[in-house]
């Protein structure tokens, strides 16, 4: 039999028994109060062993004596117990302290799932950095390699040219200095050919 009763009702049993009972008692005693703290004995009976479990350095639970009957007697830490608050401040206390156990766990989940979001941002941004970097360096090859073929181009054209203006050079024909004009006269001279004569006085060998 599931017997319920809260933590007020607890209180209001123990304090009833620090103000009545300086040594060892039963539960008829608390049943047979004028203010009828507990309605049954089967209630006051779960009280009595719920406080000596919970706390006992409260209430000491010392079995039943030789007249068959279960006697109890308040332990030493009975009073400040009760000057702290009982069982309701316990209770109080343990659900705060669930409360906070609770906002720290999905604190820590929040932070995890922060954590997590961070991270995958920033291996985003690296990705995207690398690859930035990568295609800048790409970049730079590719216009190294046509600023090369630039220079090679040019030069292989002024090569050229020079050839083309040799080659000119070459073709222009030698002028004889005898068929230059007379810086006297102004006109072409033509050399002295033999006479006929010369070849006719002319001998074979």
């Amino acid at each position: 039999m599931q017997v319920n009763f809260g933590t007020e009702k607890v209180d209001e049993v123990l304090r009833y028994c620090l103000d009545n009972f300086p040594d060892k008692f039963y539960g008829g005693l608390i049943m047979a109060s004028e203010n009828k703290i507990v309605v049954d004995d089967v209630t006051l009976a779960a009280i009595l062993h719920y406080i000596s479990v919970k706390e006992p350095n409260v209430l000491i639970d010392l079995g039943h004596g030789n007249d068959n009957v279960h006697y109890y007697i308040l332990g030493p830490q009975a009073a400040s117990f009760m000057k702290d608050g009982g069982f309701k401040h316990q209770e109080e206390q343990r659900k705060k302290n669930e409360k906070l156990d609770q906002d720290s766990k999905q604190a820590t989940i929040e932070a995890t799932k922060v954590s997590k979001e961070a991270k995958e941002e920033a291996r985003k941004s690296l990705i995207s950095s690398t690859l930035t970097a990568t295609f800048s360096i790409i970049l730079s090859v590719v216009f190294f390699i046509m600023d090369k073929k630039d220079y090679k181009i040019k030069h292989l054209q002024t090569e050229i040219d020079s050839l083309k203006h040799n080659m000119i050079k070459l073709q222009t024909p030698v002028l004889n200095s005898s068929d230059l004009p007379n810086q006297n006269t102004g006109t072409r001279t033509t050399p002295n050919k033999p006479s006929a004569d010369y070849y006719k006085n002319q001998s074979p060998e």
